[in-house]
């Protein structure tokens, strides 16, 4: 008799462990993906302040044969244009290690105080021709905080997917009721 009940307690925990593997492996991708959605966003903010930089610099070089209150004015404009992609690329510089962002942190340390999570696709199609689409998830936390991120509506749903096994207790996906509840009390959307 004791060698089957070894034996039942030996299947049952060799059945555990290929989902703990599962669960491990889920997680690790989870946060690749993650990393990856957070360098790309990064590197965009870097990118668009250089490149919005150099056009602040290029007009007010262009500046020379307008009249003095025009050309102060325009001049004023491109210091702004080029004063704002300064700060965006400061901010990609100062947030350049991504291990640092809040959303990896809280997900690696306190995975319990995320409550509700879904995604938004924003695709701009004007006279029914697809221009730019643009999708961003919302991970929002028991304190109240909004935390983001955007990528692909491919590895968006990946991330998704993947955090459902990681944090099992948060709502997945956005419906006015969510929202109300979350406005009422975060703590309601935990399963």
């Amino acid at each position: 008799m004791p060698v089957r009940a070894n034996l039942a307690c030996a299947s049952r925990w060799s059945t555990m462990k290929p989902d703990t593997k599962q669960r491990d492996k889920a997680e690790a991708d989870a946060f690749e993906t993650l990393r990856k959605l957070l360098v790309q966003q990064r590197n965009r903010r870097f990118l668009i302040g250089v490149l919005l930089i150099i056009a602040g610099v290029t007009w007010i070089l262009q500046l020379e044969d307008l009249t003095d209150l025009a050309t102060a004015v325009l001049a004023g404009i491109a210091m702004i244009i080029a004063s704002v992609g300064a700060a965006a690329m400061g901010n990609a510089i100062v947030n350049f290690d991504v291990q640092r962002e809040e959303l990896l942190r809280v997900l690696e340390r306190e995975p319990d105080r995320v409550v509700w999570y879904y995604y938004v696709k924003l695709d701009m199609m004007p006279f029914g021709v697809k221009v730019f689409e643009r999708c961003t998830m919302h991970v929002r936390l028991s304190a109240g905080e909004r935390l983001r991120v955007f990528g692909s509506k491919r590895d968006i749903l990946k991330v998704m997917d993947q955090l459902s096994e990681i944090i099992p207790h948060a709502t997945m996906g956005y419906s006015l009721e969510s929202e109300q509840l979350y406005r009422a009390s975060p703590d309601l959307l935990r399963k």
